[in-house]
């Protein structure tokens, strides 16, 4: 299976130990996406709140050329206010990783630093995004959380979307995909989303690997 979702159960609050076993079965031969419930519905309405507020601009329609075009349909905000909920977040999720990884005999992967956060919006009805791979400057970890709303999100072996696996991603869930880098290969996940019957807001939350040699470039 290329994708696993691990069972929804009540939690006071997110869970390291839940984190290491997505972790570990991410590891696994062939698995590209692993899902987790993550955050109630109390905690999702706040972050929700402070995705509204953010500004917005429609991704370019396609982006690509040839037979690597890919369809977009949605809207994006990548300044997120250092300060807020989202930027908090993220750096709790870091914490919470770095736990789980110090939890597993063999980590896949070093304790992320996530320094590209971005919001995607999808409005009802929305083609959403077509069959793609994540971009190469990405490393290592690529997680998404969804704080609204209702699509598919599958996971496939090409372009063409053929051998596709659905994965879940209702509010509140975390989706964990490999990047290059985890468990020491160079895998990307093809992917797409698709029927979005409810507006989506989700978080993307990434290393990039390009910003990180830009800021070392500027010390110098």
């Amino acid at each position: 299976m290329k994708t696993l979702d691990l069972p929804d159960v009540p939690r006071p609050r997110p869970d390291p130990a839940l984190l290491a076993q997505a972790l570990e079965a991410l590891a696994r031969p062939g698995r590209g996406a692993v899902s987790l419930p993550w955050l109630d519905a109390e905690r999702l309405t706040g972050l929700q709140r402070s995705a509204a507020r953010l500004r917005f601009r429609s991704a370019r329609p396609e982006v690509g050329t040839s037979e690597r075009r890919v369809r977009q349909d949605f809207e994006i905000a990548r300044e997120v206010p250092p300060g807020g909920r989202l930027a908090g977040l993220a750096r709790e999720l870091e914490g919470d990783l770095a736990a789980a990884l110090g939890a597993l005999a063999e980590p896949p992967i070093a304790p992320p630093c996530f320094n590209d956060l971005v919001v995607q919006r999808y409005a009802v009805g929305s083609a959403g995004i077509s069959a793609h791979r994540d971009n190469l400057r990405y490393r290592d970890l690529v997680v998404l959380l969804t704080l609204s709303g209702q699509a598919r999100l599958l996971v496939c072996d090409d372009r063409s979307g053929s051998g596709a696996e659905p994965v879940d991603i209702a509010p509140g869930r975390l989706l964990l995909m490999r990047a290059p880098g985890f468990a020491g290969l160079e895998e990307r996940p093809f992917h797409f989303l698709e029927r979005v019957a409810a507006r989506r807001y989700g978080i993307g939350l990434r290393h990039d690997r390009t910003l990180q040699a830009g800021a070392a470039a500027a010390g110098r």
